[in-house]
């Protein structure tokens, strides 16, 4: 039976950290109950220093029963910030090619506009098929655009994974990089993109349960 639920063992716990150590930002990388103890792990900055803690807190009592300092380092993650790293260099050139490509194609259709106005005179069928390559080079336009935005918003979602994994939250860069979002990123991002992500997944979990 659960007495308290998770999110008093977090506030409890960063109640904790904040009066004695005198900080405000406290991340929250991880909390599970086992075997009627909540272990809530913390993430802090003291003194320009990245700090982590694991605190286990009584679920029958509400009482901290331990607070210790937990080393974590970088090659916790494994792999995971360098195939994290190029995902996010892929994706930004995927959304630089995409750019490109539209300002191509748009230059295109203008030119194509000029040429068929200046031709306007020789005829229906001429007309007809001016306007069904104009429509076909919107078409093209609009397609690019949704991929754009959908490569944008992958772009800032690995900037964000990223980050975590710097900053040493491996827990949050793990639930960032979820198997749907990765699935997102090989459709629209990328084949290779969404591969790196996938298998950064593994590295993240195994650090982010450490």
């Amino acid at each position: 039976m659960i007495v308290m639920d998770v999110n008093q063992a977090i506030e409890i716990a960063k109640n904790e950290i904040q009066s004695r150590f005198n900080v405000t930002d406290v991340i929250i990388k991880s909390s599970a109950l086992r075997n009627g103890i909540w272990q809530i792990k913390t993430s802090f900055i003291l003194n320009n220093e990245q700090k982590y803690y694991v605190i286990n807190i009584n679920n029958d009592t509400s009482e901290i029963i331990d607070m210790h300092e937990a080393k974590m380092v970088e090659g916790n993650a494994g792999s995971s910030r360098t195939l994290v790293t190029v995902a996010y260099a892929i994706s930004i050139l995927s959304v630089i090619a995409y750019i490109i490509s539209i300002a191509i194609i748009s230059l295109d259709g203008i030119a194509s506009t000029h040429m068929y106005s200046s031709y306007g005179g020789q005829g229906i069928g001429y007309t007809n098929v001016a306007t069904g390559a104009l429509v076909g080079l919107i078409s093209i336009l609009v397609f690019l655009i949704i991929f754009l935005v959908i490569d944008i918003y992958i772009v800032v979602r690995i900037s964000k994974i990223r980050s975590y994994i710097i900053n040493g939250d491996y827990e949050s860069a793990y639930q960032k990089n979820s198997v749907g979002f990765g699935v997102v990123a090989l459709i629209f991002g990328g084949l290779l993109t969404g591969i790196l992500l996938l298998i950064a997944r593994g590295d993240l979990e195994r650090a982010a349960n450490s």
